[in-house]
Parts: C-alpha cells; structure tokens; sequence
C-alpha cells in the first residue's frame, strides 16, 4: 500500500471512530468529565476527544489528570 493511500485509510478510519465515539457518548447521556474519561479508556488522543465532547484539549488532559489523582486517592484509600 502506498504512503498516500494509507494516509487516507487512516484518516477515514479515524473519522469513523470519532462518530461512533460521538454516538456512543450520547447515548449513555454522560456527563463531559465522564464522556473524556471513557473515551480516554478507548485511547483516543486529546485533540480527538475535545472535538467529540466540545472542550479544548487542554481541556481534556486537565479533567484525565484529575481522573488519575481521584483514582490514585481511592486505591490509598481501600489500603488503609
């Protein structure tokens, strides 16, 4: 497969994954913090997920960072 071709193949399979990531998250009525996390989990990029959920990626990775420190705070939590 040539570079061109693939460079197309992926942008169209990144497109689709961007509308079914969409398409899911409103479904399940998520809020936006757990929208981000969710699709953090599936290992979209920061630039993807701020244009499904409406933020800015900066957006994104400040609420995925928090996700961390309140995940890390609940395990020390349970161990104690």
């Amino acid at each position: 497969m040539e570079d061109k071709q693939f460079e197309i193949l992926s942008k169209k399979l990144d497109s689709i994954i961007t509308l079914l990531s969409l398409d899911r998250t409103k479904i399940n009525e998520k809020t936006k913090s757990d929208a981000i996390i969710y699709l953090n989990e599936l290992g979209l990029d920061n630039s993807t997920i701020a244009l499904v959920t409406g933020s800015t990626p900066g957006t994104v990775a400040v609420r995925i960072s928090e996700a961390k420190k309140d995940k890390g705070n609940k395990v020390g939590e349970q161990t104690l």
